[in-house]
């Protein structure tokens, strides 16, 4: 007799037969507009996290125009995480066609992967830094916890919020109630303990330039960073007593402490995105490690490791002009581990704008692939996805668990 049949929950406008992981490619996943914004292929979202998810993404829609979207799908079979879900964004056309400010929350749950893509219109040095953030201190701990609704949930929550710049009403929606086990606890501590959100972010919002009042922003930015970092500093110096003994600490000084550093610690000093402090006890020998991460680092968050070393060069394989689009090539690599990561993004094409009126002479958008030096032009853009024909360039975060 056949055995029973496996169903798969999912919210009716995205009901699908189940397929096998290795099965999956980006033509398989359906867009979810107009119920929603959330695709989940694996059945892990509980029907209330889809739907505080579709919530989130009506109103980041409604407040700001932007789209955000989230997919879970099992597996990308062998296909790069970042190249799969930024063909995934644009197929769809996620976010405005002529702002470009679609952000999507992408994971392949068996690949232990997760990516956050931006639009090209979003897709800056600050916005990458914050996807960065969101993506190693909201997301990466609670997948290494067991948790990847609540990864996934507060990855998307954290994007509205600090990439688009929304203040969804969702953001006290309730997840449903699960208790890890202890073991997952802990690693959700030792993770989260682990990674340090980098200081040189930039608020999605914060207008930069604007004339006299620019510059006021600037100097009063300048003045508040620089009476912060003297009170970081004698905060750090500051005498520590042995929690033990009840004695003063001594602090070790760079060639001593290097022995209490873990190899990754060592290379993060090395390079200078992080600096690390151990004082010990000269009674019992009880030592602290603080860490302090850089306020100005070229230095991102490996997504292999998790150290603080890894970083990327590009150079432009082909300029764009007014008529096509031109192509850059990006490769990462880490200086702690073997990670390596090189793909293609698109330079959007010249626009030139009439100096009296600022009106643009060229706005249409071409599309091409990173395996492609074809271009099209914005009509062909897809227009059926209930998506608003918007692009990206393959700008954002990735990370392992």
């Amino acid at each position: 007799m056949p055995g029973p049949v496996m169903r798969l929950l999912l919210p009716p406008m995205l009901a699908l037969v189940a397929l096998p992981a290795a099965a999956v490619v980006v033509e398989d996943i359906p867009s979810p507009r107009p119920a929603g914004w959330t695709v989940d292929l694996t059945g892990t979202l509980q029907p209330d996290t889809v739907r505080a998810l579709d919530q989130l993404g009506d109103e980041v829609k409604t407040q700001t125009g932007a789209e955000l979207a989230v997919v879970v799908v099992p597996s990308t079979d062998g296909v790069p995480q970042r190249q799969f879900a930024t063909e995934l964004a644009n197929r769809w056309g996620l976010g405005d066609r002529e702002k470009n400010n679609g952000v999507l929350v992408f994971a392949a749950l068996d690949d232990r992967a997760a990516e956050i893509v931006l639009g090209e219109g979003i897709d800056d040095a600050g916005l990458v830094t914050v996807a960065l953030d969101i993506m190693h201190g909201e997301m990466v701990p609670r997948f290494r916890a067991g948790d990847p609704a609540g990864a996934i949930y507060h990855g998307a929550l954290a994007s509205a919020q600090r990439i688009l710049g929304a203040s969804p009403t969702a953001a006290g929606a309730a997840l449903p109630a699960v208790t890890p086990p202890p073991e997952a606890i802990a690693a959700l501590l030792r993770s989260a303990s682990q990674s340090v959100p980098s200081q040189a972010t930039y608020p999605a919002g914060v207008p930069v330039g604007g004339g006299g009042r620019g510059l006021a922003l600037l100097a009063t930015a300048g003045g508040l960073t620089l009476l912060g970092g003297t009170g970081l500093v004698l905060r750090r110096r500051r005498p520590r007593q042995c929690k033990d003994c009840r004695i003063p600490m001594v602090r070790l000084d760079e060639a001593e402490d290097d022995a209490h550093l873990a190899p990754a610690e060592q290379v993060e000093e090395r390079v200078g995105s992080v600096d690390y402090d151990v004082w010990m006890c000269p009674a019992c020998n009880l030592t602290e490690k603080l860490r302090y991460g850089a306020f100005f680092t070229s230095y991102a968050t490996c997504p292999q490791c998790g150290a603080r070393t890894a970083s990327s060069t590009s150079w432009t394989e082909r300029e764009a002009t007014t008529s096509s689009e031109g192509r850059a090539r990006v490769d990462e690599s880490c200086e702690h581990c073997d990670y390596r990561q090189s793909f293609t993004r698109v330079i959007p094409r010249v626009v030139e704008r009439e100096p009296s009126t600022g009106v643009s002479r060229s706005s249409a958008y071409s599309s091409s692939s990173s395996s492609s030096s074809s271009s099209r032009s914005s009509s062909s853009r897809p227009s059926s996805s209930g998506f608003g024909g918007g692009r990206s360039g393959g700008g954002g975060a990735s990370g392992r668990w």
